[in-house]
């Protein structure tokens, strides 16, 4: 779990957080690596995100979770994107709307 998201829970919430991730249950699994994946945004260096990115598709792949599965797949179709973004002249590497 990030750091940021284990900051904000209580006692009780962490205590229950806990015995959750015991039963390993799908949607617990899902959360986690949405809320995982939510460090990407605050990443300021294309390295970085690269490596990001390949750590948290592997996850994503090996969580058994087809949708988060489908996912990863599609970044990974598309990093060549992510690659030619982070290494134009006018990038900071983040991504823009």
């Amino acid at each position: 779990m990030p750091a940021q998201a284990a900051e904000n829970l209580t006692d009780n919430q962490e205590i229950k957080l806990k015995e959750l991730l015991e039963y390993n249950l799908k949607s617990i699994r899902a959360h986690l690596l949405r809320e995982l994946f939510q460090q990407f945004w605050d990443d300021v260096s294309p390295t970085w995100a690269g490596r990001f990115l390949d750590t948290w598709c592997t996850s994503a792949m090996r969580s058994r979770l087809a949708p988060m599965k489908k996912v990863a797949k599609s970044l990974r179709r598309h990093r060549h994107l992510h690659d030619r973004a982070a290494s134009s002249p006018t990038s900071s590497g983040g991504c823009s709307s």
